[in-house]
């Protein structure tokens, strides 16, 4: 067991303290400690209250009402490696490691007490608000503790609020609303006082939810409007609301949007019925590479885009985007896919590209099969490269030196020579999500495995594998540096593999490996392109 710290040390034994009652009767001491302390104490208490020994009323209340508290997190996310507030990671860490009913063993009483009490005179400097858990906590109490803090710069709130209680928060962010209400653009649509305060407001997100994509833009063109500072909406669709305010409203000046997604969500377009919508859609796709162009000329800060291609000729306009640094290109509702016209756009715009994720392009008989030699031609700076559909590479030394810049690799359709002539050159990868050909001979594989090394490979996954749980430990044994990995078939799940990772996490390996089942989600892409993190 790892020695303690002198400060963790104090910690736990202000904790005792706390828990003892030795503060109950006497003025709060914990008022001229620094923010960061106490924030720091609540902290480490909710990270344990997946323990046996929950905290009480008791032992939160001197650090609820000490005047100093900054970041109000009700979701226990523990993660030592940083102090950065809910990036990509964030809903499924606290899954992982914190049973998610653990607040039903604080009383419901005793959690809109400790609110309330905040919510009175004691957090005029809360910075964060955090809630993306259903906690019983009733909306009276999110409500007057809002209410009570004018400094927040960020609200995570899985309840709907009355949004006009943010009109006192004039340095708000960050606002991203983690709620399931179907008729929410109804309450927006009803409650938009409160924009005109938000001059601040950098990030709007709401996450969990599915609007209808035609009924939703009118509320992303309110927001673009009041909130000249805005860098992200999520993933609803901005293009339209840029359109519109550009085409209809006569808008000036340029959006400083940075994080788009352009394109209509998948969803929507299935499970949409309003007659209305129905009539939009009928025109959307011819009308699509205009809008892009409109959206291109007026968002020229766009650093990250996810883009929903209905029609190739939308692609030559995304080389007015001299800040893209992250694409992803979904061709899956594009008719009239042009391998060649994918290319030129990267020609075009490669060297920025430092992301790149493609699918929904292997289209037709036989289907196309991008090159990814072709891909590291153009996108000589890529770190990051996910390919659904099928691929293929040629070997040069060109394409050997842009595969050692590679840090993170997903692919699913490709020949196994292919595969292990790109594994043997990509020396620096981290992630590596993989889906075996399913008629992959395991005799070629251990031939193949000593040319292989991924000295520096922290995350593995492996689809579609039928190999022997001894090959996979050869596997594992060339992986020094792994932390976590995920394994399974594509149709049944290896009874023989199982125990040996349960075997491997317990006692190979030195327990260094975690073996996650939910390990797609953090995939690079995915914590990216997960509603909650945009």
């Amino acid at each position: 067991m790892p020695i303690k710290s002198l400060y963790e040390m104090c910690q736990i034994q202000t904790i005792a303290y706390l828990k003892e009652g030795l503060w109950d009767n006497c003025k709060n001491p914990l008022s001229r400690l620094p923010p960061r302390i106490v924030d720091g104490l609540i902290h480490l208490i909710l990270q344990y209250m997946h323990s046996a020994d929950v905290p009480s009323y008791r032992c939160l209340f001197h650090l609820f009402t000490s005047h100093q508290l900054q970041r109000l997190d009700l979701c226990w996310y523990a993660d030592n490696a940083t102090n950065d507030l809910y990036r990509s990671d964030l809903y499924y860490a606290s899954i992982k490691y914190f049973n998610p009913n653990i607040m039903l063993k604080i009383e419901k009483k005793e959690t809109s007490l400790l609110l309330r009490r905040l919510s009175k005179d004691h957090c005029s400097n809360l910075r964060s608000f955090i809630m993306v858990q259903d906690l019983c906590v009733s909306k009276s109490a999110i409500k007057s503790l809002i209410w009570a803090s004018p400094n927040l710069t960020e609200v995570h709130s899985i309840i709907n609020f009355d949004l006009n209680i943010l009109q006192k928060c004039k340095n708000l962010q960050i606002l991203k609303m983690h709620i399931k209400e179907k008729n929410f653009e109804v309450y927006f649509g009803r409650k938009e006082n409160f924009l005109s305060s938000l001059t601040n407001l950098e990030e709007f997100a709401v996450c969990d939810i599915s609007l209808e994509c035609f009924d939703a833009y009118p509320i992303i063109s309110k927001i673009l409007i009041y909130c000249p500072k805005l860098t992200s909406v999520g993933l609803f669709d901005s293009s339209m609301a840029i359109k519109h305010l550009k085409t209809k409203k006569n808008h000036a000046e340029n959006f400083k949007l940075k994080s788009c997604f352009w394109g209509i969500q998948l969803d929507n377009i299935s499970q949409s019925t309003s007659i209305k919508s129905k009539s939009i859609k009928s025109d959307y796709k011819s009308n699509f590479s205009e809008m892009i162009r409109i959206a291109t000329t007026s968002c020229p800060d766009v650093e990250e885009l996810v883009i929903q291609v209905f029609h190739k000729d939308s692609l030559q306009h995304l080389t007015l985007l001299k800040r893209l640094n992250f694409l992803c290109l979904d061709f899956s509702f594009c008719d009239d896919f042009d391998v060649d016209m994918f290319i030129s756009l990267l020609c075009e715009i490669g060297h920025q590209l430092k992301h790149l994720l493609v699918k929904g392009f292997a289209k037709g008989v036989p289907p196309v099969r991008l090159q990814i030699d072709d891909i590291l031609r153009y996108c000589p700076n890529v770190e990051s490269l996910r390919i659904h559909g099928p691929s293929a590479i040629n070997h040069s030394e060109e394409t050997s030196e842009s595969l050692q810049r590679l840090k993170r690799l997903v692919i699913n359709c490709i020949e196994f020579d292919d595969l292990m002539q790109i594994l043997q050159n990509c020396v620096n990868l981290t992630e590596l999500f993989v889906t075996f050909p399913s008629r992959l001979n395991e005799s070629d594989l251990i031939e193949s495995l000593p040319q292989i090394s991924l000295w520096n490979l922290r995350m593995l996954c492996i689809l579609g594998c039928k190999f022997s749980s001894t090959t996979l430990k050869m596997l594992l044994e060339m992986f020094p540096r792994l932390e976590r990995l995920h394994v399974t078939e594509a149709f049944e799940y290896n009874l023989m593999v199982h125990p040996f990772l349960v075997t491997c996490s317990a006692n190979d390996l030195n327990g260094r490996v975690e073996i996650d089942p939910f390990l797609y989600k953090y995939e690079f892409f995915s914590s990216k392109l997960y509603n909650c993190n945009k």
